[in-house]
């Protein structure tokens, strides 16, 4: 039988996904534009000088604008490169970097890969989400990939703005 809550979550999960993709062009716009506005500000107030992100996928609001403009300011970028255990390894971006579709069907960059503990020295880590919880706790996408990675992150509040 079925887990009632897991059954649940996916069913949330294929309603944010359809939410998405009923984005019209303009809306992901705004919204690429709202998020680059707030991850500038978090980048600025934490001072941080390098970056864990990911790259957003066409029907994401978008992170491509903010990444961009992280590597024109001079920040290393982190960009996570999914593994055939479901664990990350990570890339360092480039301006100029190519992708790839991933094993989770998402962009991945293409380049050198570090390996899981490069991300260990980034000063700030953005994290995609469904969704957040009441409790900040963040929905993803299923694969738990982000939940695997979070038990070996150093330890520290999370912002979930």
């Amino acid at each position: 039988m079925t887990d009632p809550v897991e059954h649940e979550k996916r069913a949330l999960r294929a309603e944010f996904r359809e939410r998405r993709q009923l984005l019209s062009e303009a809306q992901r716009d705004a919204a690429a534009a709202g998020i680059a506005q707030q991850l500038d500000a978090l980048v600025a107030e934490q001072g941080a000088t390098s970056i864990a992100c990911y790259l957003s996928s066409p029907t994401e609001p978008g992170t491509r604008g903010f990444l961009a403009a992280a590597l024109e300011h001079g920040l290393r970028v982190l960009l996570p490169v999914t593994r055939e255990d479901g664990l990350l390894d990570w890339a360092v971006a480039s301006p100029d970097g190519g992708e790839v579709v991933g094993a989770l069907g998402v962009p991945e960059p293409v380049g050198e890969v570090l390996g899981s503990i490069a991300v260990n020295d980034v000063d700030l880590m953005i994290i995609p989400a469904a969704a957040i919880d009441v409790g900040g706790g963040a929905w993803g996408g299923g694969a738990a990939t982000t939940t695997r990675r979070s038990a070996r992150w150093r330890t520290g509040r999370p912002s979930t703005r």
